[in-house]
């Protein structure tokens, strides 16, 4: 998802609901950025992604913000990249919720990043993410979608990463 992106020095890069860290430690990867922030509304989930840093020898450069991906407490145009896992809703939520993140996953992205910049959106609900796209074709210009078959538990899952430039 990261190289998706096309990561570059001097990169602003945002990662929504990071969950373990797995992007921002992908991200530091490639080398620092002007600013690797990863967001997520679970304080264990931003512990986790520390010590998962610390893990991957990142000491400095990511900073972690405890917050809802749908309203981040940082200026518009922000970032030129910005990176979501977005939630399955296999393990808990109901469409209903997921509708509704979905939706202000797109729109606070749009905010944030800058016209011409990147959102990387990896789902398994590609029809409610094909859905929620079409209300935001004023904001989001779809450039590929990369499917996916993963092994799970009760047999496959099928995600696609999306990758999506700002209008």
């Amino acid at each position: 998802m990261v190289m998706l992106a096309g990561p570059r020095d001097g990169e602003r890069f945002l990662n929504l609901g990071c969950g373990s860290g797995t992007l921002l430690i992908e991200r530091m990867a490639v080398g620092p950025g002007a600013s690797i922030v990863g967001v997520d509304i679970d304080l264990e989930a931003l512990s986790c992604t520390g010590r998962n840093l610390e893990a991957a020898g990142i000491s400095t450069g990511v900073d972690l913000v405890h917050g809802d991906m749908q309203k981040i407490p940082m200026p518009s145009e922000s970032f030129d990249t910005v990176v979501a896992d977005l939630p399955y809703g296999m393990v808990k939520g109901t469409d209903v919720d997921l509708d509704k993140l979905y939706a202000g996953a797109l729109s606070e992205a749009a905010r944030l990043v800058v016209p011409g910049g990147a959102f990387v959106v990896l789902t398994a609900r590609r029809q409610l993410l094909e859905d929620t796209l079409e209300r935001f074709a004023d904001r989001w210009e779809r450039t590929a979608e990369v499917p996916l078959s993963v092994s799970f538990s009760r047999g496959y899952i099928k995600p696609s990463v999306y990758m999506l430039r700002r209008v």
